[in-house]
């Protein structure tokens, strides 16, 4: 009886981790695509001025479009991992995960083009998939590695 208890309670503990884990990557992600749009909806000289990368000179546009969306294809990836948890789901999830942060990065430049000073192109949003798919894959990579350890990632 008192075993059964026990593993009732180990089940318990692993659902509310789970659950955590599914709440807190899902606002993060929810909350990276609400600063994404933030930001493109300011004209270029209401953004803060980025004076520690002016060395970049026009590649600032592209390294900030790949970091902004990097970032957003590994919370994508965290989020749908941490609600599709099955076993060969992983090469699906990373498929996924790109596809929404490139038309993510496509409906941004589309946005942009409405917000004056701005303007949406084609290679806006290749940088941005380029970017989702680092991000997707980067930590496609690290649940891969973790689960051939036979590591728990929950």
């Amino acid at each position: 009886m008192k075993a059964r208890n026990q593993e009732r309670e180990r089940t318990r503990q692993r659902q509310t981790r789970l659950w955590a884990l599914r709440l807190v990557t899902t606002a993060a992600t929810i909350g990276w695509m609400l600063a994404i749009f933030l930001l493109s909806s300011k004209a270029p000289d209401e953004l803060p001025p980025l004076e520690t990368f002016s060395w970049m000179g026009a590649s600032r546009d592209i390294a900030g479009h790949l970091v902004l969306f990097g970032v957003l294809g590994s919370l994508l990836l965290a989020a749908t991992w941490s609600w599709v948890r099955r076993p060969g789901s992983l090469l699906r999830l990373v498929i996924l995960t790109i596809t929404i942060g490139t038309l993510y990065g496509a409906l941004d430049e589309y946005h942009q083009s409405f917000v004056p000073g701005r303007s949406a192109t084609i290679s806006d949003v290749l940088v941005d998939g380029i970017g989702a798919t680092v991000g997707a894959i980067s930590i496609g990579y690290v649940v891969a590695a973790l689960t051939r350890r036979g590591q728990r990632v929950d």
